[in-house]
């Protein structure tokens, strides 16, 4: 899959293993940066709750490591190494890890916070402070106040 034609063209003749770095590379910044639609984290928010829906598949719950500070969630997970078979010579081999920094879009009161993992898929749901929740504002008719006027004169 050539994602950088530049870097393959044949002014550069790097060695194979170079693109194949170069998208790993690209992978985990878009992962740690939280780029792109591939990210794999969603932000959503109702009138009471904030809601963090992270992807993490092949993850279990004690690969994951979940912080919350000054309004920010650190989700970090990494699949442990199983016990290596000495009897293979790995070319290369399958890894899971996960980093994501995630500003929520409003305040959420301290300690309210509630995460689920399930089927690859963690979702962390904050409270919303009583300041930052919606509520309704009334709109009075300007027309009903002028008659109320005109009828006590």
């Amino acid at each position: 899959m050539d994602r950088n034609p530049l870097v393959r063209s044949s002014l550069f003749r790097l060695p194979s293993s170079f693109p194949n770095l170069w998208e790993e590379m690209e992978d985990k910044m878009s992962q740690w940066m939280g780029w792109g639609a591939e990210s794999g984290v969603s932000v959503s928010e109702d009138n009471q709750n904030v809601y963090v829906e992270a992807h993490l598949p092949g993850l279990k719950t004690d690969d994951l490591d979940i912080s919350f500070h000054q309004n920010t969630v650190w989700i970090k997970g990494e699949r442990k190494e199983e016990e290596e078979d000495k009897d293979k010579k790995f070319y290369r081999r399958a890894k899971s890890s996960y980093f994501y920094q995630v500003d929520l879009p409003t305040q959420v009161e301290e300690n309210t916070e509630q995460a689920d993992y399930k089927d690859g898929i963690l979702t962390i749901t904050f409270k919303k402070t009583q300041q930052s929740q919606t509520r309704k504002i009334s709109v009075n008719d300007g027309s009903k106040g002028s008659i109320e006027k005109k009828n006590e004169s």
